[in-house]
């Protein structure tokens, strides 16, 4: 009997509803599990150096794309003598990043590095541009964030602002990554 035998028979055998729920579950961890991993191939799949083209015309491309990455490494002591993870947002680091012109896409990743063993760990991150507004805040219940930054919200120029807080109970060192795309136009030479 095949694997595709065991899948017909299962269709057709009658179901009970723990049998109809267990295969509900698997089928949304499935799909999350694919969520998860297109998420990931999305972000990393780009690489310095790739070309593309404006929207609507075709093959043809106008710029190369160049990334710049930048790192810090920190950490973050819980966010009261307590511990008290209710209080949001009080144990907070500040990271300052450059933004130049031609920016086209960009992502912000904070990592869970290390901390208290045993620790449930939740960052926060909060992207804020050269004036000061808020791009993109991301406050899942993960431990780990990322932010991504369209291209036309990467028209602000100058020093932006990455705020990385600690939402749980322990003490977190955690990792900051700052990679942004930037279009760099193809230069042109004309035959005569």
């Amino acid at each position: 009997m095949t694997w595709m035998d065991n899948i017909i028979k299962w269709f057709k055998t009658p179901k009970t509803q723990k049998g109809i729920a267990g295969m509900i579950v698997i089928v949304i961890v499935l799909a999350l599990d694919f969520a998860y991993w297109a998420g990931a191939i999305e972000v990393t799949g780009m690489t310095s150096g790739s070309e593309g083209g404006e929207e609507g015309e075709g093959a043809a491309s106008n710029f190369t794309l160049e990334l710049e990455s930048e790192e810090f490494s920190d950490s973050l002591i819980a966010p009261s003598p307590l511990g008290l993870a209710s209080i949001e947002g009080l144990q907070y680091n500040n990271h300052d990043f450059e933004v130049k012109e031609n920016g086209y896409e960009a992502y912000v990743n904070a990592t869970v590095s290390g901390g208290s063993p045993s620790a449930r760990p939740d960052l926060e991150l909060i992207v804020y541009d050269a004036d000061g507004h808020v791009v993109s805040e991301q406050r899942t219940e993960a431990a780990n964030e990322v932010a991504k930054i369209e291209e036309h919200e990467l028209n602000v120029t100058g020093t932006w602002t990455a705020r990385v807080e600690n939402y749980s109970s322990f003490n977190i060192g955690y990792t900051l990554t700052i990679d942004i795309f930037y279009k760099i136009p193809k230069e042109t030479t004309e035959e005569e």
